[in-house]
């Protein structure tokens, strides 16, 4: 946490409490509730059926996009709860997700590039950094 903390103070000048509260400390709860809440978004959900095709029921099941994925771009303004929240929500509906985090926030996105690595295989979780040219690449 020290680290993130520490990229953040360095990209934007953000207090270590400021970085805490609106960046590390709110992704955490976004990635708890959407932890709590992920035995309920998998869930298939009944739906009314056409008369006709009485007595069948109908229901909407949630499938995963797989491939490509969901590229994330992300602004440097709050580098690390405007790019986790969305991954953290991509990869909670099972779709595998490309990040590109602002190269303006240098720091926390080369220290993204280095952890993300560690936890995630990266056919689920990539990390691409770059300027414009990259990201046009995307």
């Amino acid at each position: 946490k020290q680290a993130i903390l520490s990229a953040i103070f360095q990209d934007l000048g953000k207090h270590a409490i400021e970085a805490e509260v609106g960046e590390v400390g709110t992704t955490l709860i976004e990635i708890d509730e959407l932890l709590a809440q992920l035995p309920a978004y998998a869930e298939p959900h009944q739906v009314p059926s056409p008369g006709l095709l009485m007595p069948a029921f109908s229901e909407i099941r949630y499938e995963p996009l797989r491939s490509p994925g969901c590229l994330i771009i992300s602004p440097f303004n709050y580098p690390i709860i405007l790019s986790l929240v969305p991954v953290a929500g991509s990869l909670a509906a099972g779709n595998p997700v490309v990040l590109k985090p602002s190269e303006m926030a240098s720091n926390v996105s080369s220290l993204l590039a280095r952890l993300v690595p560690r936890y995630f295989d990266s056919s689920v979780f990539a990390i691409f950094e770059g300027g414009i040219p990259e990201t046009t690449e995307l």
